[in-house]
């Protein structure tokens, strides 16, 4: 009795060992799998502070490639985004067809909204038969005509910024012999947290980019940024052959309007200036405030002629803008630079000037002498 006693509380201690075994060699697989995650994290965080944050199709690939990698039996996913118009947006998409971007889905067709409102993490397996009662027939053919339901399991989790829904990523797998578990869903977890922290930090980087290159006030280009995009295009001018012409503009009798109606007139008329000129020039062209009342505009491949033409536009469309009894209106002097005719920012923004305060002074000239002209009829 004693001798079964003995090997039955051998084999109970055998038993016993061989678990603790277990737990600790899936305890070290865990700690590895995690190690892994961080190293793959923090190229990932390198990466997208390469990148330009505008760029966020970039942004989201990343992100989702990275899910992707690390996720056993994971070959396919997307990545979603909750826009203004109220409807979710592809924003990514691997192993599947570009042409699905053109689809929006509503919440209510969004399996993980059906299970927990966006909540947490979910796993689905054979996802197909959900998609099917509430997705739009429509949409479920041009899915079908993609085989883009030809997966066999989900794992869907929301993205959060800031406490703010964003958008949700999937992961999808379309091994029959190879689903998810709940492993997979702690290390989507893991992920997504981390990938929440990347689009935070991104996020905060580009406000900080931003602000460092722009103008509170008015909202265009800052001086600093002005000279370094103003840099930028003499060197590619050296190099293609290319021309441009480089504006310099003040804005007409500023102390006055400071001095009559304070200097939150002032910035009204800052603000509405800034606004015609974004309004009426081209996307590839660049503007920004230097300082006070001046401002700086570079055209590109135009000539001189065609450049005071769009000035005066610019001019005729500031009619009817008044601050107080003072009309709004502005001078320049215009610098064609090329490749035989280089100077520096500094040295093309100065010629500019005093093409610009001539310009001032033969107007003022002229005012004098209508006004003579009116005063002895």
């Amino acid at each position: 009795m004693l001798k079964w006693g003995a090997i039955i509380l051998i084999i109970l201690l055998v038993l016993i060992l061989s678990y603790e075994t277990f737990l600790i060699l899936k305890m070290r697989n865990k700690i590895v799998t995690l190690k892994t995650i961080k190293e793959k994290m923090y190229v990932l965080s390198d990466k997208i502070n390469a990148l330009d944050m505008h760029d966020k199709e970039n942004v989201y690939n990343i992100l989702l490639e990275t899910a992707i990698e690390l996720i056993p039996g994971a070959s396919k996913g997307s990545i979603l985004t909750l826009e203004e118009d109220g409807l979710f947006h592809y924003k990514a998409l691997i192993g599947y067809s570009e042409k699905i971007k053109n689809l929006t889905l509503k919440k209510e067709e969004i399996f993980s909204y059906k299970i927990n409102n966006f909540t947490k993490t979910v796993l689905i397996n054979d996802p197909r038969k959900l998609d099917e009662k509430i997705v739009e027939k429509s949409k479920i053919d041009t899915l079908k005509k993609y085989e883009a339901l030809d997966i066999k399991c989900i794992i869907s989790s929301p993205i959060y910024v800031d406490k703010k829904f964003v958008g949700i990523i999937n992961v999808d797998g379309i091994n029959e012999s190879k689903g998810f578990d709940k492993e997979d869903i702690y290390i989507m977890n893991y992920i997504k947290n981390e990938l929440q922290l990347a689009l935070k930090t991104s996020s905060i980087q580009s406000s900080l980019r931003y602000f460092a290159n722009v103008d509170e006030l008015t909202g265009v280009f800052n001086r600093r940024y002005v000279k370094q995009l103003f840099e930028r295009e003499i060197e590619n001018i050296k190099i293609t052959g290319q021309s441009c012409v480089i504006v310099s503009m003040d804005i007409d009798n500023f102390k006055r309007i400071n001095d009559t109606y304070g200097h939150s007139a002032g910035d009204t008329a800052l603000r509405i200036f800034s606004t015609i000129l974004k309004q009426n020039i081209r996307n590839t062209d660049i503007y920004g405030r230097l300082s006070g009342d001046e401002f700086a505009l570079l055209l590109r491949n135009i000539s001189k002629e065609k450049a005071e033409e769009k000035m005066e536009d610019i001019r005729q469309h500031l009619i009817g803008n008044n601050i107080g009894s003072i009309r709004l209106c502005f001078s320049y002097g215009i610098y064609y630079l090329d490749k035989d005719n280089m100077l520096s920012v500094e040295e093309i923004l100065d010629d500019a000037d005093k093409k610009m305060y001539k310009y001032k002074n033969k107007v003022k000239k002229e005012k004098v002498k209508q006004y003579k002209d009116v005063i002895e009829l």
